[in-house]
């Protein structure tokens, strides 16, 4: 096994490097002895800055291996993103790479990174994961490729079951992002159960999970190796130099098994070709899909393409488990847009606004018994009020998720979309928080509202609506200034479908948004007149959108004065 590939990596030029376990291996000890002759001990916090790439599993793997605790931001998050995530941890180490392809162009890293470093105090040690070939004039950074090379043994600390492995961020959808914290016990047991059981991967296989390290996905694809199967990762961008690249890499690497955002399979589908066309099956056996409903035609669509002999399935879960709630059961006929069932030791459940368990209709999923993957605590919360309001507090003792699902009696589940304020933008959940917060910096805008629907075709769509200042026009420099905010203070994740100015944006009596019911107004949950509306300190502000959301409803798309946002990341 030693001399089997362990990580194939890409980048966007599709060069391609190979670890085998034997190197992966010595290059996780070497890294690892470095860290502690740094002085790295256990409990430490360990930050990355990195792209989907082997030396992030090397740095993951080495920072374990110390029981120091592992956290990851896509550098794609601007300055503010990545403060506003690492700045709650106080790292002693941050490593970061200097560049990264995408869509046909370099994006520069260093002078953000120098940014990120000196915003950072608790910082001891500081390495660079060079793509640009000027490692040598980083003055008071370490080299990444100069600490993987010693000869040194492997040797693990002794760590408790809940023992902290790694912490994950949610969106949130008020103030900064919340640390999520997963332990080295619960993350093993959960990692083993979902690739092993359900997803069936063994070490015969290669498994390409499409996403960045901001996704819980990618937690999840160094989760794999745990059965043994080689992970294929890929830094650069899906749809360059067109939106087959994901199958491409497939395709180079012989993958056997796929991971991948629903909203990615839309897009090719809605491109209107095919990649069994221009690949064929190869060694493909399984897709899962998942961060967004996988609509019932285009998992027609891709199952016909592929035949009988590839499992076209779907899962949903959350960042807050690093693992799902229901997914692929491979004794189960798939269906149509139908998730199979429950993932084992999971008791999940549909419950209605009153807290009993339905089936074949609509209503909260929930989670009633503890999963071993459940988060021991949102970090810096020592006495878990802010874990027991966020999960807890609207059925007690029970896990409320944010997902609106129906159960069905053959015993499949369709999620909905999330029910809370929580964006899910291609798959990636992103905060609303992120997004106010960048607009404040831009005068003209008084106030603004941000919300994501998921339509009846399957479309998920995302408005922002912004109310101007007093003397303030709309113009087309306006919308220049509040998506380029948007994407340099955020990232390209939390940028809007459109843009549009409305009268006011509602709020609550104590002054809060009201996303979440603006939200339901959109999806024609809420009515005029309904009991609810009172929530608003001025009722009339909702007149503008249940006139939005009947046009909406009636097939309308926003176009004239609504400014769409381009999906290009820059």
């Amino acid at each position: 096994m030693k001399d089997r590939p362990a990580i194939i990596g890409y980048d966007e030029n599709l060069t391609n490097s190979v670890l085998t376990w034997a190197q992966l291996s010595q290059q996780v000890a070497s890294l690892a002895a470095a860290l502690r002759d740094l002085g790295v001990a256990k409990g430490d916090v360990v930050a990355g800055v990195l792209t989907n790439c082997p030396e992030t599993v090397v740095s993951l793997l080495a920072t374990a291996c110390i029981g120091a605790v592992w956290a990851v931001c896509s550098p794609e998050y601007g300055y503010q993103g990545v403060v506003n995530r690492m700045g709650q941890l106080s790292p002693k180490v941050l490593i970061g790479v200097d560049a990264y392809e995408y869509g046909g162009h370099r994006w520069d890293q260093r002078g953000q990174l120098e940014r990120v470093a000196d915003a950072l105090p608790s910082l001891r040690t500081k390495i660079v994961v060079s793509r640009t070939g000027n490692d040598t004039s980083w003055e008071g950074w370490s080299r990444f490729t100069d600490l993987v090379t010693d000869l040194a043994s492997p040797c693990y600390a002794n760590t408790a079951f809940n023992d902290p492995l790694w912490v994950l961020f949610t969106s949130g959808t008020s103030g900064q992002p919340k640390g999520i914290v997963h332990t080295h016990g619960g993350m093993v047991l959960e990692g083993l159960k979902t690739n092993s059981l359900h997803r069936g991967l063994t070490p015969g296989d290669r498994y390409y999970a499409a996403g960045n390290t901001s996704w819980v996905i990618w937690n999840q694809l160094v989760l794999s190796m745990l059965t043994g199967a080689t992970i294929v990762t890929y830094d650069g961008s899906p749809k360059y130099p067109d939106v087959l690249r994901h199958f491409e890499v497939l395709h180079r690497a012989e993958a056997t098994a796929f991971f991948v955002g629903s909203a990615y399979l839309h897009l090719v589908y809605e491109e209107g070709v095919h990649p069994a066309r221009q690949y064929g099956r190869g060694t493909l056996s399984q897709v899962f899909t998942s961060g967004s409903v996988f609509r019932p035609a285009a998992w027609r669509w891709l199952q016909a393409g592929f035949g009988d002999d590839v499992r076209v399935t779907s899962e949903s879960g959350g960042t807050e488990v690093a693992s799902a709630f229901i997914g692929p059961n491979a004794w189960t006929r798939p269906r149509p847009g139908v998730i199979d069932g429950p993932m084992l030791a999971t008791d999940v459940q549909v419950w209605d606004d009153s807290g009993r368990q339905i089936r074949d209709r609509m209503g909260e999923l929930v989670i009633v018994q503890a999963m071993p993957s459940m988060p021991v605590e949102l970090w810096g919360d020592e006495d878990g009020t802010a874990y027991l309001s966020t999960y807890f507090s609207r059925f007690p003792g029970t896990w409320l998720h944010g997902d609106w699902a129906t159960r069905y009696s053959h015993g499949g589940f369709v999620v909905h979309g999330r029910s809370d304020a929580t964006l899910n933008k291609n798959g990636v959940r992103v905060g609303t928080a992120e997004v106010y917060n960048a607009l404040t910096r831009v005068r003209e805008i008084r106030d603004s509202l941000i919300v994501g629907i998921e339509l009846e075709d399957g479309e998920y769509f995302m408005p922002l609506f912004v109310a101007l200042a007093a003397g303030s026009e709309w113009s087309e420099g306006l919308f220049e200034e509040v998506t380029t905010r948007i994407r340099a203070d955020a990232s390209h994740h939390h940028l809007p479908d459109v843009v549009v100015p409305v009268p006011a944006i509602p709020v609550g009596k104590t002054g809060k948004k009201l996303d979440i019911l603006v939200k339901r107004i959109l999806l024609g949950r809420v009515h005029r007149g309904d009991a609810v509306c009172e929530s608003a300190s001025d009722p009339d502000d909702l007149d503008w959108f249940f006139g939005f959301a009947s046009r909406l409803r009636s097939g309308w798309r926003p176009s004239g004065c609504f400014q769409e946002v381009p999906s290009a990341r820059g």
